[in-house]
């Protein structure tokens, strides 16, 4: 018996229980959960993923809606800055073209001393006349019958008829138009007016030309002033030369430097 406590086989399977006893205790030092404790956890688990998620869903709906909110007054603010800049755009060309129509006019007052000139713009197309428009000045600025409209590029018409804040323009392409020209180039003078041929398309007439006329194609057409009516001042360029069907005169037909049809800012030459 006491050989057999010396035996090596002996120590060895002493040292082998010993070293699982102390594995046992271990373990049991070691809290295990209990069956209902899993049990509630694997309930509980999912559920409160749910929950994070939901909670994460609620917090990126609202905070999309608060950013779409916030996107969606810089949107409002940026329109309304547009709109300023693009009326404050209108309001300088407006301005710029109004003062380029003065600068215009007052060189054609520095050689007509008796005219002074007013400012005007466009109202409304007059009907049964050849482009013949209203214009927002009238009696109450002095404005008279027979007065001269133009712009900067050249001459558009004459007053044929004012009211108290208004007048009537008859243009250059108006049949009853009837202004005293000049091609200075050749010397030679002629009537301006308007043509049922040749306004549709925007052209008028220089009649009472010689039959054998100087005037040539590209030559330009200028008013021929008098004690009423200030002279020099440019109307367009003569497109084409045709003898009248009498054979005893010529005509010309002018494109006019302004386009009529389009006027929009004008001067009122007033004596």
């Amino acid at each position: 018996m006491q050989n057999f406590f010396k035996s090596k086989l002996t120590k060895t399977l002493f040292f082998c229980l010993a070293f699982l006893f102390g594995i046992i205790c271990f373990k049991i030092t070691i809290k295990k959960p209990t069956f209902i404790e899993e049990m509630i956890s694997s309930i509980i688990k999912p559920v409160s993923s749910t929950a994070s998620n939901i909670h994460n869903g609620i917090l990126n709906f609202f905070s999309e809606f608060f950013e779409s909110g916030k996107f969606k007054e810089e949107n409002e603010l940026l329109k309304q800055e547009v709109a300023k800049t693009r009326k404050e755009l209108i309001d300088y060309n407006n301005l710029k073209n109004e003062n380029e129509q003065l600068k215009q006019a007052l060189n054609i007052q520095k050689s007509n001393k008796n005219f002074k000139v007013e400012v005007a713009n466009f109202v409304a197309r007059n009907p049964n006349d050849y482009y013949g428009f209203t214009i927002n000045i009238g009696e109450n600025k002095g404005i008279k019958k027979g007065n001269i409209v133009l712009t900067k590029n050249g001459l558009v018409g004459t007053v044929t008829k004012t009211m108290n804040s208004t007048a009537n323009v008859t243009t250059i392409l108006g049949l009853n138009s009837q202004i005293p020209v000049i091609d200075s180039k050749q010397d030679e003078k002629g009537i301006l007016t308007g043509s049922a041929e040749y306004s549709k398309d925007g052209f008028c007439v220089m009649q009472h030309l010689n039959k054998f006329t100087k005037c040539e194609v590209g030559d330009i057409i200028s008013t021929f002033g008098g004690s009423n009516f200030p002279e020099d001042i440019p109307v367009g360029r003569i497109k084409k030369i045709k003898y009248e069907e009498n054979g005893m005169s010529s005509i010309a037909i002018i494109e006019p430097f302004e386009k009529i049809q389009y006027v929009k800012d004008l001067v009122v030459i007033k004596n």
